[in-house]
């Protein structure tokens, strides 16, 4: 085996997708890089001709970033940071954003200049009550 032989783990059509599973990669412990990345990010149009970037490993790790990368397509790596808002009326967790374009009509005519962020109103679909975050 030699040293500093690399095999080619996957291939992905861009940068961004190759980058996240070279960072997870890492994160775990893997050694990783990237091949033809310069390449495909400067002639995307030819990305699949190319065959992608190229995400490599140590070839003595290849079968463990391939189980890595089976466990990241499955989705066994995905988080769900998605806020769950209750309603202060009821608690209850069926709470939508409501839309507001009358007040974005109202400052697409501001939109060049530095305004500050709306707060956000809410409505409980349970008990219709209404209430504004920040």
């Amino acid at each position: 085996m030699e040293n500093g032989s690399w095999t080619v783990v996957a291939a992905y059509p861009d940068i961004i997708q190759a980058s996240i599973a070279k960072g997870l990669l890492e994160s775990e412990g893997i050694p990783a890089k990237l091949g033809d990345e310069h390449l495909v990010t400067n002639a995307w149009y030819m990305s699949i001709g190319l065959g992608g970037v190229k995400l490599m490993s140590p070839t003595h790790q290849t079968q463990k970033a391939y189980e890595i990368l089976k466990k990241m397509d499955q989705g066994l790596y995905q988080t769900d940071h998605l806020p769950s808002y209750r309603c202060p009326k009821c608690q209850s967790t069926d709470v939508v954003e409501r839309k507001r374009w009358l007040t974005l009509l109202w400052l697409l005519p501001l939109m060049g200049y530095p305004f500050k962020e709306l707060p956000k109103k809410m409505v409980c679909n349970n008990c219709k009550n209404n209430w504004s975050l920040f």
